[in-house]
């Protein structure tokens, strides 16, 4: 979770006389601690002000840490303990926790907490992932293996597998060191980068480790790449963008709501292909106008009622003013061929 999506509203209209609130942090370290177990150290914080503040949030900034207490109120000069719990499921090496202290104060610099420490893991690979790239669902489905291993505890084992999204069919192998994972024919279509399965392991220094899965999965209805480029977004009026949508097997579908992430104030409807078709429709984006110029990304979020999926495409354009070109891509010419500016003469 983003910590700028912790940043609050104001909760209360100070006076104009009123100094801001003055918290002096003190960060906590944690020690070394392995992937899935739990660490815990003490934040402490004072109120250096002549006046009460009161601290009407407490946050963690990772889903899986938690702070205790989650509020609290410190009068001038009194000094409290915050107790930060690390529950680290994926980060290995040193990290920084974060925790934001909220006062409501929208005039003063956000006030964050941090908790230290070393994040360990007993195998060779920490961040185990697998992909799986293009699944044609329809098709044959493809698997793909990993094998676990550790240099450190050479009899490791896996012993089951704890979390798998139900889309997934994931399994180990006689050997109790591979893992082998495939996408099933009910999973979500587009790009998958979020996907992950936990399995046990035998050490006594860590107990499970998360195996990071990625895939394309290309269902019956789709644009004609992964990533579909707009070109050029002209900022100074409103233009129509097109992005088809085919259906491999032709036969007509419906569009339902359509949803543009990330393109302040562009509209999106759906017509027909030119020159219309069966099993083929173009989203319609009208937009431009206003946007700062530069490198331009966006989601497009697609219902499909019909395969009941939401189907999002991923966008990308480069905004400029009109009159401006895009700048053309460096050339390399002979590795030993140095840049005519740098010869002398």
């Amino acid at each position: 979770m983003l910590l700028t999506s912790l940043v609050p509203a104001v909760l209360a209209v100070a006076s104009a006389a009123a100094p801001a609130p003055q918290l002096s942090v003190q960060s906590c370290q944690f020690g070394e601690v392995f992937v899935f177990s739990t660490a815990q150290c003490e934040i402490e914080v004072k109120n250096l002000g002549q006046q009460k503040v009161r601290i009407g949030r407490i946050l963690a900034s990772q889903p899986t840490d938690t702070i205790e207490p989650s509020s609290l109120t410190l009068a001038p000069g009194e000094t409290a303990k915050l107790k930060a719990v690390i529950r680290p499921d994926v980060a290995v090496g040193l990290t920084n926790r974060m925790f934001l202290l909220d006062t409501g104060d929208s005039k003063s610099v956000p006030t964050y907490a941090y908790a230290q420490g070393f994040i360990g893991s007993v195998l060779d690979d920490p961040r185990p992932t697998v992909d799986l790239g293009e699944v044609i669902i329809g098709g044959v489905l493809p698997s793909r293996q990993i094998e676990l291993t550790s240099r450190d505890h050479g009899s490791l084992r896996a012993t089951g597998i704890v979390e798998s999204p139900a889309f997934v069919d994931a399994r180990l192998e006689n050997d109790g060191r591979t893992v082998r994972v495939a996408y099933k024919a009910s999973a979500p279509w587009g790009q998958r980068s979020d996907d992950r399965i936990v399995v046990s392991l035998d050490t006594p220094q860590q107990k499970k480790v998360a195996i990071a899965l990625s895939a394309h999965i290309v269902g019956d209805v789709a644009p004609e790449r992964q990533a579909v480029s707009l070109g050029v977004v002209r900022t100074d009026a409103d233009r129509e963008y097109f992005v088809p949508l085919r259906s491999r097997s032709g036969k007509p579908f419906r569009v339902g709501k359509v949803e543009l992430e990330a393109w302040k104030g562009a509209k999106t409807d759906v017509v027909d292909c030119s020159p219309a078709a069966d099993g083929c429709k173009r989203i319609r984006i009208r937009g431009g106008k206003g946007i700062g110029f530069g490198p331009l990304e966006g989601i497009l979020r697609v219902d499909l009622p019909d395969y009941d999926q939401v189907l999002p495409i991923r966008l990308t354009a480069t905004a400029l003013p009109p009159g401006v070109e895009p700048a053309e891509e460096p050339t390399e010419g002979p590795a030993d061929q140095a840049p005519t500016a740098n010869r002398s003469a």
